[in-house]
């Protein structure tokens, strides 16, 4: 007899099928994630469309998603029918926005791993700097720099001593004219499994990768924006995208309050180059120019709202 979405399953059927144990199950119910007929007898029963609620839930929390965030985006699916392609969708949106923070905490964290993240730890040489004597912990507990990103009270003294590096040796210069936003041309040198290697045209000396699931053909020359640079340990790399979106208008998160800013012509965004105080490494940071603004000395701050823009109208 053919299957059908509507067939009965008993919760071991059901549990067998999405590979987790009945008491799983059970929990997963009792959380409101799926739902099932009760029998004369009270035995439970679940529509076999139940499976793909489950799939997801098991799914979500594989990737690490909070019930409760799946909780809330399945919110909007019928409890009285079976979902169809349409109450999906709609729910699509609501998982896209969920996902796209999650995705930017990870991001975040990516940026971080190698620095100081303000947990208390004082184990590098980034910490002397920006976490003297554990004062981060006086606003509370956890890794205060990685829960709170850009919301430091600005530079620190820097620990007494000869500095541990050579004069020459300091900074990293390679990569000084390739700022976040700007467009160049790239060419594709070797495939990976992530997207490829590429070595940019008139800045060979500097490493560079594109991210794309279906990367140009090794071999060709192709347009690119500048999306991340990272300078925290010599040779500087350059992630590029090849999104169109970037071309039309370059948008990210703001170092300082999360919220996007505009990085190319005519957009309220600055980037930022700051130099480690105990090595050559260094950090890009973007920011709308009001939120850099209220972060730097008042002697910086016109500086800040006007750098970049015109001084008059144009000849």
């Amino acid at each position: 007899m053919p299957q059908t979405p509507t067939d009965l399953l008993t919760i071991g059927e059901l549990a067998r099928r999405a590979g987790v144990a009945t008491s799983a199950v059970r929990f997963y119910e009792e959380q409101g994630l799926i739902s099932s007929d009760r029998t004369a007898g009270n035995q439970r029963r679940y529509r076999r469309h139940v499976l793909r609620r489950l799939s997801l839930v098991l799914f979500a929390k594989r990737l690490g998603i909070p019930l409760a965030e799946v909780a809330e985006v399945f919110a909007d699916l019928p409890e009285d029918r079976m979902p169809g392609r349409g109450d999906w969708a709609r729910i699509a949106g609501r998982w896209r926005d969920h996902l796209d923070a999650r995705r930017r905490e990870v991001e975040h964290l990516e940026r971080e791993l190698t620095g100081c993240i303000g947990c208390g730890c004082l184990s590098l040489r980034r910490c002397r700097v920006l976490n003297p004597d554990d004062s981060l912990g006086a606003r509370g507990a956890g890794p205060q720099l990685l829960l709170h990103p850009g919301h430091g009270d600005g530079p620190v003294a820097p620990p007494a001593g000869p500095p541990p590096w050579a004069p020459d040796e300091r900074f990293e210069t390679a990569s000084l004219a390739l700022l976040p936003g700007r467009r160049v041309r790239a060419l594709v040198l070797e495939h990976q499994p992530w997207g490829a290697l590429v070595r940019i045209v008139g800045h060979e000396e500097v490493g560079a990768s594109v991210d794309a699931a279906d990367p140009p053909e090794v071999g060709r020359e192709v347009d690119a924006v500048v999306d991340r640079i990272s300078r925290l340990t010599p040779p500087a790399w350059v992630r590029l995208s090849l999104d169109p979106a970037d071309f039309a208008a370059f948008r990210r998160p703001c170092s300082f309050c999360g919220l996007p800013t505009t990085l190319s012509a005519g957009g309220d965004g600055l980037v930022l180059d700051v130099r480690s105080l105990d090595g050559p490494g260094g950090h890009t940071v973007l920011a709308h120019r009001t939120c850099l603004a209220e972060r730097v000395a008042d002697d910086d701050r016109a500086r800040a709202l006007a750098v970049g823009r015109p001084t008059g109208p144009a000849a």
